[in-house]
């Protein structure tokens, strides 16, 4: 949905963000006290209930759990101990497996710049994700990326994203 979109890009003007969360506040789904991350959650619900509507195939999707899910790309020997230091965080939960299919960027190589696929994935990584109870663009998910991104560089890592 372009809201929800605009909202993660921290594009949409902050007095229309104020109008949807009120006017939604007042007549709709969301408590007194949201953010535009709870408004995002909300679009996001919203969406799928949309797609569910238009479709013969899906099940009616459920309610959306109010937190996010960060990915860490980290080497295999670290991944202990960034567990150890996600518990420290408060992080709801925690769980790590082998990197996923889609951890890859293009860098330039060689002496001519030519592109070459790269696993973000440092050889024999793992792929460490946390829930955190933050939503996206609301300044705690924002500083939560900055201390994870942090965190994984500590460890030899980086932080590969968020879903939600």
């Amino acid at each position: 949905m372009v809201l929800e979109g605009e909202l993660l890009l921290d594009a949409l003007p902050p007095h229309l963000t104020q109008r949807l969360i009120g006017r939604l506040t007042r007549h709709g789904p969301l408590a007194e006290g949201s953010t535009p991350g709870t408004l995002r959650a909300a679009l996001s619900v919203l969406a799928q209930r949309l797609q569910w509507a238009m479709s013969t195939d899906l099940e009616y999707p459920a309610t959306m759990a109010h937190r996010t899910t960060y990915h860490l790309a980290v080497p295999a020997g670290s991944v202990a101990d960034c567990i150890t230091a996600l518990r420290e965080a408060g992080a709801e939960e925690i769980s790590d497996g082998p990197p996923p299919m889609h951890g890859w960027e293009m860098r330039p190589t060689g002496p001519d710049g030519a592109l070459e696929r790269h696993s973000i994935y440092p050889p024999g990584g793992r792929e460490v994700t946390a829930v955190f109870a933050e939503l996206a663009p609301d300044a705690a998910s924002h500083d939560r990326v900055a201390q994870l991104s942090a965190l994984a560089e500590h460890h030899g890592g980086q932080y590969a994203g968020a879903s939600w």
